[in-house]
């Protein structure tokens, strides 16, 4: 049987030095190694227009992460699933040789009213280029 994996952007910046399941509340801790669910966090912070910075480097990691098949399946979120997450999947979806329109339309299903355009902006300059030997050869 495969190993379940679960895959957490977190939502808050963690000081250096904390590990990162010492955040993470009692019950949710004792669930994840109850259930052999790995848990793979990425320092990216929440923040609102105009001081937005998604560093580049943690998608880059996280994609790392996602784009493993011993990984799989996996769980993708951040604090309301819209800004992060969404940021991340519309990379995976450029690596996965989707037109950028396509891209646009699915991050605003999923953020409505809360789309923001440094998001936009951030997905469609994200160079996929150092990333694509990760994919399947069948994508």
């Amino acid at each position: 049987m495969r190993a379940r994996v679960a895959w957490a952007l977190t939502f808050l910046g963690r000081p250096p030095g904390t590990c990162a399941r010492s955040r993470i509340r009692r019950p949710n801790t004792e669930f994840l190694d109850k259930n052999g669910i790995k848990l793979y966090q990425f320092g990216i912070e929440g923040r609102k227009e105009p001081f937005v910075n998604i560093p580049d480097e943690k998608i880059r990691e996280a994609l790392k992460v996602v784009l493993d098949p011993k990984n799989q399946p996996l769980l993708i979120h951040c604090k309301r699933g819209k800004h992060r997450t969404g940021c991340l999947v519309g990379c995976l979806r450029k690596l996965q040789k989707w037109c950028l329109s396509s891209v646009f339309d699915e991050y605003h299903r999923f953020a409505a009213a809360k789309a923001r355009i440094t998001d936009l902006r951030f997905m469609e300059l994200f160079d996929v280029s150092s990333l694509k030997h990760l994919m399947p050869s069948h994508c």
